[in-house]
């Protein structure tokens, strides 16, 4: 009687055990696809939701997504479209998601698979808000594994996880946009992107701009990303409010920390501009390259910032005013004393920090902006992972 309940015991231990060792099977889920056309809201109750083809929001409908809930894209052949409105409300330790159906790291294994295939950047296409009344609220939202899109010079910009389109608008707070194939969210044509307290990292550009009327501040994070933190677009028709980075971090990007594609004749009242910022490390060495702009900008608001550490040496171009040319600014053509693809850029405001002074005549400061020894951040708000 003791070796057969010992028995017993040792065939429950060794199920017991295997069963650790495979992948965690997913609980019931509810594929959704086609026009949402009257009020919905998604529950925990139903995640996670598996996107099973295209999905509408249609207009003046809203999607209101409840704390917890997991979605799921298993194609790059459906788009997620909001005409309407889509609320994502979750909470600090509540997250909603946005993912790959491949992603068995959320919403356990819903394809089925086991351990065959895990999440990678474009898996799925995008989240977009389309047109003028269109609108989208994202609050402690995850979103990773998307930004499918064709390759091209313009496709990191033209790509995102989270896309605002012809007027509609999105605000972000306490988000994280990361692992996309292009960039992390993209505001396009007269579309609006209000950014806080975000982390946009692991993508190829961090957050672009085409055209748009982007704010991005409250301790939002561009770290890490292949390419660009920020990419802004901006031409003579632009007539916006101008694109802002304030009290934020940009730094750890493989090639610019901030890049302007911004016309030669934008007035200054459009121009971008960035205070109270730590934009420094991005490429390495002395290749690091934290500010870009194809063309020149002297007025172009960039003071107040930390551009990184005071114990590297500036290079300077034999042909450019003294001060007027660190190492970390470069032109149009990726090296510092190459002026073959666009002017120097000269960005003299971005030197006052330092200068405390008028600068517009060549020489007359001859310190260079990483003196700036700090983070100007003292405290890094790390509520947003």
């Amino acid at each position: 009687m003791l070796k057969s309940t010992y028995s017993r015991l040792l065939f429950v231990a060794c199920i017991a055990a295997g069963a650790a060792l495979v992948p965690r099977a997913a609980s019931a889920s509810t594929n959704v696809s086609g026009t949402i056309s009257t009020n919905t809201t998604w529950t925990t109750g139903g995640s996670p939701y598996i996107v099973t083809g295209t999905l509408v929001v249609a207009a003046n409908k809203t999607l209101t997504i409840d704390p917890g809930v997991i979605v799921k894209m298993p194609s790059t052949l459906y788009v997620f479209y909001v005409y309407g409105s889509i609320s994502a409300i979750g909470q600090s330790n509540n997250r909603i998601i946005f993912t790959s159906q491949k992603d068995d790291t959320a919403g356990g294994d819903t394809n089925g698979d086991g351990s065959a295939t895990h999440g990678d950047p474009g898996q799925w296409t995008a989240l977009t808000v389309f047109g003028a009344s269109a609108s989208g609220v994202f609050q402690y939202v995850d979103m990773r594994y998307g930004g499918y899109g064709s390759a091209g010079p313009a496709a990191d910009w033209n790509y995102a996880e989270l896309i605002a389109a012809s007027g509609g608008s999105v605000s972000l707070n306490y988000c994280t946009l990361t692992s996309s194939l292009h960039s992390g969210a993209s505001i396009y044509q007269n579309s609006y992107g209000t950014i806080q307290h975000t982390e946009a990292s692991s993508n190829v550009y961090g957050v672009s701009s085409i055209q748009g009327a982007l704010a991005i501040s409250a301790n939002s994070k561009l770290i890490n990303n292949s390419n660009r933190g920020l990419h802004l677009i901006y031409t003579t028709t632009w007539t916006g409010a101008p694109a802002t980075l304030m009290d934020s971090d940009v730094s750890g990007n493989g090639q610019y920390g901030v890049a302007l594609v911004v016309d030669t004749a934008l007035a200054t009242a459009y121009l971008p501009k960035g205070n109270n910022n730590n934009i420094y490390n991005n490429n390495s060495g002395t290749t690091e390259r934290q500010l870009y702009s194809l063309h020149s900008h002297p007025t172009s608001d960039w003071t107040g910032n930390y551009w990184g550490n005071s114990n590297l040496v500036p290079q300077y171009c034999a042909w450019a005013p003294v001060g007027y040319f660190p190492y970390h600014l470069t032109d149009g053509n990726n090296g510092p004393c190459d002026i073959g693809w666009g002017p120097v850029l000269y960005f003299t405001h971005a030197m006052e920090n330092l200068c405390g002074a008028n600068h517009d005549e060549p020489g007359s400061c001859a310190t260079d902006m990483v003196n700036d020894s700090s983070p100007v951040n003292s405290q890094i708000d790390n509520s947003n992972k």
